[in-house]
């Protein structure tokens, strides 16, 4: 019958579909990529966390480097290559840089990551200490969010040998009282968390930044 033809395909279409790319910043691990990473070709990896159980179709560039935060490692790759950081990326950045080694406390914190937020903080305009009290303070900030929502704020899910799923939120506080307000919301909810994340284990760690403490919920 007429009008049924619509064209023909060969092998040369199947081979040349275009996959979507992506350059995985702040994660190797399956576990943290958005959905359908598998379909897409993974072109770079930038990261300072532990190499996970990650396999890509091919070779790619990995840089993985044992400082405190991974904006200290884009930080770097800026002057590598001599390009401009505008203000507000250097306030994002340091932002960053700041958040992960808990204002310089963490003691993952290194000084190259201490140089990076300086030569930032520079560039943004921002005066370090009066900037991570400020943003600090708002993260703490518990208005209008539920247990879930406190939770997966800073969230990550990890695999244990082949089976085992285990997921793991922190908060960095340094108001006791917010502190305290954060633990009475999630205590009592952790089983139910778990069960919509569909993990076999799940933690929450209530960080004191200011004596550089964390409590295990």
């Amino acid at each position: 019958k007429q009008g049924y033809y619509q064209g023909v395909i060969s092998r040369r279409n199947l081979l040349n579909l275009q996959r979507k790319q992506l350059i995985l910043v702040d994660h190797n691990e399956k576990t943290q990529c958005v959905d359908g990473f598998e379909e897409a070709d993974i072109l770079e990896i930038i990261d300072h966390h532990r190499i996970g159980s990650l396999e890509t179709s091919g070779p790619v560039y990995f840089r993985n480097h044992p400082v405190g935060c991974t904006a200290t490692i884009i930080y770097q790759m800026y002057c590598e290559n001599s390009v401009k950081i505008e203000p507000d990326i250097a306030g994002i950045l340091c932002s960053a840089i700041l958040s992960d080694t808990l204002i310089f406390r963490s003691p993952t914190c290194t000084p190259q990551d201490e140089y990076a937020a300086h030569q930032l903080a520079q560039i943004a305009g921002i005066d370090i200490e009066v900037f991570a009290k400020e943003m600090f303070e708002a993260g703490e900030n518990l208005q209008g969010k539920n247990a879930e929502q406190l939770l997966l704020q800073d969230y990550k899910v990890f695999v244990s040998g082949t089976k085992l799923r285990f997921g793991v939120g922190q908060g960095s506080y340094v108001s006791t009282k917010n502190r305290e307000a954060a633990k009475q919301m999630l205590e009592g909810k952790l089983e139910e968390i778990r069960e919509l994340e569909r993990v076999d284990m799940i933690f929450y760690l209530l960080t004191n930044i200011l004596d550089q403490s964390s409590e295990v919920l």
